[in-house]
C-alpha cells in the first residue's frame, strides 16, 4: 500500500494533467487541479469550506493561465460553479452540501454556453470543454 498525504496526491494529479493535456481545454483543466492542489496543500482533510476555497482558487488559475479569457467555455463553467460553492460554504454548507451546489451550478452554466458564444448556438451544442 503505498501512503502518500493528500498534498503529494494533489500535486501529482495536477502535473499529470498538465502532461498529458490535449487542447485548450486539457490545459485549462490541468490548472484548475493545480489551484485546487494549492488550496489542498497543508491539510489532511476537506470540509465544505476549504472545497469552496479550492475552487475558487481553481477559477483563478485557470483565467490566469488564459491570455483572452472567452466566456461560454470551461472557464465560464468554472467560475460559475465556483461562486455557487462559496455561496453554499459561505452559508455553513457542509462538503456534500458544496458538491451538490458546484454540480448544480455546473450544469446550470453548461447549458448557458450556447448563450454566451454565438459559435455555439449556431452549432447547436455546449462547450465541450465545459462539459468535461
Amino acid at each position: 500500500a503505498i501512503d502518500a498525504d493528500m498534498d503529494s496526491v494533489t500535486r501529482a494529479i495536477a502535473h499529470g494533467s498538465l502532461m498529458g493535456a490535449r487542447g485548450n481545454s486539457g490545459v485549462i483543466l490541468s490548472q484548475v487541479l493545480r489551484g485546487l492542489s494549492s488550496a489542498f496543500a497543508e491539510v489532511d482533510a476537506v470540509d465544505g469550506r476549504l472545497m469552496a476555497d479550492g475552487l475558487v482558487a481553481a477559477s483563478t488559475a485557470a483565467y490566469g493561465a488564459v491570455m483572452t479569457p472567452v466566456e461560454g467555455t470551461i472557464l465560464t463553467v468554472v467560475r460559475e460553479s465556483s461562486e455557487a460553492a462559496a455561496v453554499v460554504a459561505d452559508g455553513g454548507g457542509d462538503l456534500l452540501a458544496v458538491a451538490e451546489a458546484t454540480r448544480a451550478a455546473g450544469d446550470q452554466s453548461l447549458a448557458r454556453t450556447p448563450e454566451l458564444l454565438p459559435v455555439l448556438a449556431d452549432a447547436g451544442v455546449v462547450d465541450a470543454g465545459g462539459s468535461g
